[in-house]
Parts: C-alpha cells; sequence; structure tokens
C-alpha cells in the first residue's frame, strides 16, 4: 500500500471520531483521490515561473506582479475554478498609494544646550515615508516610552502618569516578555502602538529595537530596503486609510542613533531596556530636542487580488466560504547597487502560491464538489502591510459573514524533509483539530510554534481575517528531521539573517518539493474538512483573539 493510501486511511477515521465542530466525513475514494493528486513537479513548475527574473519579484503593481497575477488567473481558469474578483473577473482591484523617502528633503538634528549635532541619513537613523502629506518638519523633546504600549488587559501602561501631547515618543519593538506569548504578539504590533502614541497627543514615534532583536537585524538591508517604496490602501475618494493623521514623522533608530539619543544618562539604554524588558515602565523624558525634516513622494496605483472559486454542493452550505490564501507579491527590485538586483521571492511566496494553485486545480478536478464554496485567493500587498488581505477582508466579493475560515499558506521552507509541520494559530480555534488531523494525514506531526518570539502569527495574510472575526490559521513549515527540532530552527534562523528579503531567495537554493507537496497536503486536508464539515470552525473558549474579535 502507497504511503499516502495510509495516510488518507488514518485521517478518514479520524475525521468521523473528532469535533470541529465536526470535521468534514468524506468518502474513502474521494479524500484518497485528492490527497494522491498533490503533485510536487506541478509545484515546482509554477515556482519556476512565479520566481523567475522575468518576474521582477513581482513588486505590488508592478509589470512583474501583473504579469504573475494573469499567470495565476490563466492558471485558475484553465482548472475550471470560477472567477470572483468582481465583474465576472479573477481580479479585485486595490487602491493604493505608493510613497518612498525623499532624500533630498531629509534631515536631523540633535540639540542639547548649546550642543548641536546632526544625525546621519543610513548611519544614525531611516525615516519613514509619509502617506498623508508631501512633507512635514518638527522640532520637539523626546519621551522615552518603554514599548509604547497600553495594555489593559494586563494592566500595563507605558503612558501612565505621563504627558507627551506635542512630543515625539522613543519606544522599542515588541512588548514586555512577562506577557504571554500570544497577548505579547497582538501588543508588539505597530500598528496599535501607532494608535497608542496618536491618542496620547504624540507628533512622531523613534522606533528602536531591543538587544534580542537588533542581534536578529541587519541594518545594511535596512538601508536598501528603505530606499524601495511603502504604500496604504486610499478609500474611493483617495483618502489614506489605517494611518493616524497626528504623527507628522516616524524614524528607525540604528544602534548608533539610540546611543546618541541616551548617551547622557545614567547607565544608558541598555540600563532602561533591562528595566522594560522585565514588564517594569520605565518612562522618562530625555534631556534636549529633536528637529526633523521628512519629505515624501506620492504616486498612486492599483495592484489586483486574484480571486476564484470552487462552487460548494450543499443546498444550506453553498452560500458559505473557506477561503485558502497566499500572497503573490514580493519586494521587486533593489533601486541600485551591483549584482543581482532581482528579489525573486522562491519561498517568500511562491512556494505559498505555487501550493495553493495545485490546491485549487485538485479541488476543481475533485469528482465530489465541496459542500461549502471554497475560495482560492492570491493576494498583493503583503509585503506592503498585508494590504490586498485587509483589502478582502473588509470588502469581500461574497456576502458579509459567509466567510466560515481562512487557510493561509506562506513560506513554505522546504528544507529537507521533516517529520512535523507548523500550523500557526492551531492553538486559538477548532480548526487546531483540523490541523492535527491534516498533519497526519500527510505524514507528518503537528508542531507546536517553536518561534513564539517571532509572532508570526499576525505577521501574515490570515491577521487580517482574525481581525474580522474569523476562524484562521497559518500553514508553515517543518522543523524536526530527526535530530529534534534545534537543527531545523538553527537553519531557518540561518536563512532568515541571510536569504530572507534578499536577491539569493531564488530557485538555485535548497529545495525538495516533496516537502512542498506534504505541506499543501496538510493545507488542502484542512480546507477540506471545513469545506466538507457541517458545523463552522469556533473559537476556542477564553482565546484570547476570540475574545477581542469574535464577536465582530
Amino acid at each position: 500500500m502507497k504511503f499516502q493510501e495510509i495516510a488518507a486511511s488514518i485521517i478518514l477515521s479520524l475525521l468521523f471520531a473528532v469535533g470541529c465542530g465536526e470535521p468534514g466525513s468524506t468518502s474513502d475514494a474521494t479524500f484518497r483521490t485528492a490527497m494522491d493528486g498533490v503533485d510536487a513537479d506541478v509545484i515546482e513548475s509554477h515556482m519556476e515561473v512565479l520566481a523567475a527574473d522575468e518576474m521582477q519579484g513581482r513588486g505590488t503593481g508592478s509589470v512583474g506582479y501583473l504579469a504573475a497575477a494573469r499567470y495565476v488567473a490563466d492558471r485558475m481558469a484553465e482548472f475550471g475554478v470560477q472567477p470572483l474578483g468582481g465583474h465576472d473577473s479573477y481580479y479585485q482591484q486595490v487602491s493604493l498609494l505608493a510613497t518612498r523617502i525623499d532624500l533630498e528633503r531629509v534631515d536631523a538634528e540633535m540639540t542639547r544646550a548649546s550642543e548641536r549635532r546632526a544625525l546621519e541619513w543610513g548611519v544614525d537613523y531611516l525615516a519613514s515615508p509619509d502617506c498623508l502629506r508631501l512633507g512635514a518638519e518638527v522640532d520637539a523633546k523626546i519621551h522615552f516610552v518603554g514599548f509604547g504600549v497600553r495594555a489593559e488587559d494586563q494592566a500595563y501602561d507605558d503612558y501612565a502618569d505621563i504627558d507627551v501631547t506635542g512630543k515625539l515618543v522613543a519606544m522599542f519593538s515588541g512588548a514586555p516578555e512577562t506577557f504571554p506569548p500570544t497577548i505579547r504578539a497582538f501588543h508588539s504590533l505597530r500598528s496599535n502602538k501607532r494608535r497608542h502614541a496618536a491618542e496620547v497627543g504624540a507628533i512622531g514615534i523613534l522606533w528602536m529595537q531591543t538587544p534580542a532583536d537588533r542581534s536578529k537585524s541587519n541594518w545594511s538591508r535596512s538601508v536598501e530596503h528603505s530606499r524601495m517604496e511603502s504604500m496604504c490602501r486610499v478609500s474611493e475618494e483617495g483618502a489614506p486609510l489605517g494611518v493616524e493623521d497626528e504623527l507628522l514623522v516616524q524614524i528607525q533608530l540604528s544602534e548608533s542613533g539610540e546611543d546618541l539619543l541616551f548617551d547622557t544618562m545614567t547607565g544608558g539604554l541598555k540600563t532602561r531596556a533591562k528595566r522594560v524588558l522585565a514588564g517594569e515602565a520605565a518612562s522618562v523624558e530625555l534631556p534636549g530636542r529633536l528637529r526633523l525634516r521628512a519629505g515624501s513622494i506620492h504616486r498612486r496605483l492599483e495592484s489586483p487580488n486574484v480571486v476564484g472559486y470552487v462552487r460548494g454542493s450543499d443546498e444550506r452550505l453553498a452560500e458559505e466560504y473557506v477561503v485558502v490564501s497566499a500572497h503573490l507579491d514580493h519586494v521587486g527590485t533593489a533601486e541600485d547597487g551591483e549584482g543581482d538586483r532581482i528579489y525573486n521571492g522562491a519561498y517568500d511566496n511562491a512556494s505559498g502560491v505555487s501550493m495553493l494553485l495545485e490546491s485549487a486545480r485538485v479541488w476543481a478536478e475533485s469528482p465530489t464538489p465541496p459542500r461549502r464554496s471554497v475560495i482560492f485567493l492570491a493576494t498583493t500587498g503583503e509585503e506592503k502591510g498585508l494590504l490586498g488581505a485587509k483589502h478582502f477582508a473588509e470588502r469581500p466579493t461574497v456576502p458579509d459573514g459567509s466567510i466560515v475560515a481562512n487557510i493561509n499558506m506562506d513560506m513554505a521552507l522546504m528544507f529537507g524533509t521533516p517529520n512535523d509541520v507548523v500550523v500557526f494559530g492551531a492553538e486559538h480555534s477548532s480548526l487546531g483539530d483540523n490541523a492535527r488531523i491534516a498533519a497526519e494525514a500527510a505524514g507528518l506531526r503537528l508542531a507546536e510554534d517553536p518561534i513564539p518570539d517571532e509572532v508570526f502569527f499576525i505577521r501574515s495574510d490570515q491577521y487580517p481575517f482574525i481581525e474580522e472575526g474569523i476562524p484562521s490559521v497559518f500553514v508553515f513549515s517543518g522543523m524536526d528531521q530527526g535530530e529534534g527540532v534545534e537543527p531545523g530552527l538553527e537553519a531557518f534562523r540561518d536563512w532568515m539573517r541571510d536569504t530572507y528579503h534578499t536577491p539569493a531567495d531564488d530557485m538555485n537554493q535548497p529545495i525538495r518539493f516533496e516537502t512542498g507537496a506534504r505541506f499543501a497536503q496538510v493545507g488542502l486536508a484542512i480546507a477540506w474538512q471545513v469545506a466538507q464539515g457541517e458545523g463552522r470552525p469556533s473559537w476556542n473558549e477564553g482565546d484570547f483573539f476570540g475574545n477581542r474579535f469574535g464577536a465582530h
């Protein structure tokens, strides 16, 4: 008996035994055909196209991205997946404003007593472009506010008993280590921190890194990426969405920039960092003032999500939808420099889109259609802030409230032959049971999150669905290749340090497509259970995200 047949038998027995509410039951032959139908060679062929130099890194809205979107839409049509982008099209257009920093109009100067010192862009700091205005200049005092977190659920407030009205606030990335991992992840979001800073009257943010985050970062890479465009969504009237009008400037400080701010304080930044990391609010006003000037260059564009679906067969459930997603965009090309300038994005995320396309083909060719409808969503603008997923989650091309789950696939690292798979978010909802069954069906073990400090659950396209109250998971990769998790974790960290968001993420790196096929089977099997099941997925009792967003 083939491995896949054994795996299918396992899942079929489990499908009847575990609640989802009730993972979907299916026939032996139908499910076996679906699982056996996932083809590693087809995944490879899709990746070869999507990560080719001709796609120019698939930068959001670029010619290369539009070519990749056409490829995905053409494959959906070829498979018989119906269009669902709107107006009988596969394309759901997302209106965007692209902005980049104008280096001719950027400078910064620190003043203490009679001493003035200029900060050097690219050495001491990087300025963020602004979606709301073409330029801004501030001259203000600075208040260090720890993490810049306001967490009522943890009785913690970095802004308690201080007044930062009209000031710049300097804050660390992340949240206190004393917070539980899930809650820490939520309060680490920059969007939350920006909102809090604006609420208390700050006029700008100086972003800093904790010592742990700095040890994993690459400043020269940050400088290179800062020359690229940032983006925000805009309304039908052209107004930027998701930005705070009160914040006039935002900059990222390097280690030298941080030292400059704190060099007059006893113990400096490291002393403050220890107190903050321990969960102690350690806010303090810094001596002197900082003058910042930042100019931005704007352009309007549109970039499409690609959306198709396989219609459900159940008269009652066909108007409910399971969304399988993967982001199609990457970071494009470098502005200047020598050598390879194309960020091909093979693992990030030609891998996930290729798995999505193979899942779409298998669903479309299945002799038994799903009971619920299944949407296949290739998003734009993930690298710019989950923009395409936010647009679809907030403005779906199906009725509000009809999406029951999201299964997202991103950066499937096909290193070797792991015996496990990480499905971020499995612990938050009934999709965790589906994920465990799916992993076993693919001959894998469902692993716990081995890198909770990286907060991946809020860093990809499943998160906008979570914010809409929709149970979601993120099918990632495996870590254990028979020698425990640590060797795989070390390989992952090496890849993140040396290859992630660089031109080296191309088809020349080691890739085992058979491993990718198994990860694709996991995503397929999770979606299969939800699509064929009777009840909707639900948040676990008392879950943080369920409590916060579940009644949305």
